[in-house]
């Protein structure tokens, strides 16, 4: 089966650039603190005497980890089944984080406590997120952010519904727009998506509806404008 894959860059003001950035980097700091404050709870919770012992320490984390997965979830009833939904998304990776560092039986860590230090806590130089098989990338020079999704071993939706892509993706929807920003969106060689004035320039019939800076709004109805003024000028 093939894999599927997105890539996306976009032009962004040069006042949200600094802020979309910024509200990544809060969010990962705080996803961060959350997964340190887990293996920390963690530790405290295994006996003084299983601590030094690998067996029972892997067995205290796994019960731990389990527990924290299974308070965080929800089952309700549908008509054909029962449909299981994740309560918090940012517990369910600070989960899986805690996971990576406390160690499991697929991925042997020797034990002991986690330190600040074994973390790599987001700082105002970071302009690369991480986001399942995604990465989300900053160019200061460029005032662009692009993703670039490669789903191998996961569902495409895995990385698209990641908070971090979904906080993203919501902030660029509520932008207001310049001249000279924008850009598109690319899925498995198909364009699927378009932002701001370049995005309409360029793909009008696949950008969505958005606000100028000067708070003017550009229409569904707009974009089909200029999607048939460029047709019977191509014609």
């Amino acid at each position: 089966m093939t894999a599927a894959w997105e890539d996306g860059t976009v032009t962004l003001p040069s006042s949200d650039f600094t802020a979309l950035r910024r509200s990544l980097e809060s969010a990962e700091k705080d996803l961060q603190d959350r997964t340190y404050e887990l293996t920390q709870q963690c530790w405290r919770g295994i006996p003084r005497r299983e601590q030094d012992r690998p067996r029972e320490y892997r067995a205290a984390v796994e019960m731990f980890l389990e527990d924290r997965t299974a308070d965080n979830r929800r089952t309700t009833r549908g008509p054909m089944r029962s449909v299981t939904l994740v309560i918090d998304p940012w517990e369910e990776l600070a989960i899986i984080e805690a996971r990576k560092l406390l160690g499991s039986p697929g991925n042997y860590v020797k034990p002991a406590r986690v330190q600040k230090g074994d973390l790599e806590f987001a700082n105002n130089r970071t302009t690369e997120f991480a986001a399942h098989e995604s990465a989300i990338s900053f160019d200061r020079e460029k005032r662009t952010v692009s993703w670039r999704i490669r789903s191998q071993f996961a569902p495409l939706a895995d990385s698209l519904g990641h908070p971090l892509m979904q906080l993203m993706t919501g902030a660029l929807e509520a932008l207001r727009w310049t001249s000279e920003t924008g850009g598109y969106v690319e899925r498995s060689g198909e364009i699927i998506r378009a932002y701001g004035p370049l995005g309409a320039e360029a793909y009008p019939d696949l950008c969505l509806p958005y606000i100028t800076s000067r708070g003017e709004q550009v229409t569904q109805a707009d974009l089909d404008r200029k999607r048939s003024i460029q047709s019977r000028m191509a014609a």
